[in-house]
C-alpha cells in the first residue's frame, strides 16, 4: 500500500511573533473526525508533527521525480539536437 503524507497546517515563525522559538510547552488536543472511511481498504490514518522544506512534506519521492524528470529531458534534448546536427539540409 503506497503511503503519503498531506500537510494540514504550517506553524509561521518570525523573529518578533509569538511562535518565535517554535510552539510553547503544553497539551495540545487534536479533533481527528471520520470524513474519510480507511477500513475498507485496510488502511491507518495517523498524526506526525513535522518540519518542512520550501516542496512542502517530507516526502523523498517528489524531490527524486524532479530529477529523475530533469534528467530525462536532457537526454531527450542531447539525441534531439544530434539527430537534428546530424539530418540537417
Amino acid at each position: 500500500m503506497p503511503t503519503f503524507r498531506k500537510l494540514y497546517r504550517k506553524v509561521i515563525t518570525s523573529s518578533t511573533g509569538s511562535f518565535q522559538n517554535g510552539l510553547p510547552k503544553g497539551t495540545y488536543y487534536l479533533t481527528v473526525t471520520y470524513n474519510y472511511p480507511v477500513s475498507s481498504f485496510a488502511g491507518r490514518k495517523q498524526f506526525i508533527i513535522s518540519t518542512t522544506s520550501w516542496m512542502g512534506g517530507k516526502n523523498p519521492f517528489l524531490g527524486w521525480a524532479y530529477i529523475a524528470v530533469g534528467i530525462i529531458c536532457m537526454i531527450t534534448f542531447v539525441i534531439f539536437f544530434i539527430l537534428h546536427k546530424t539530418w540537417k539540409t
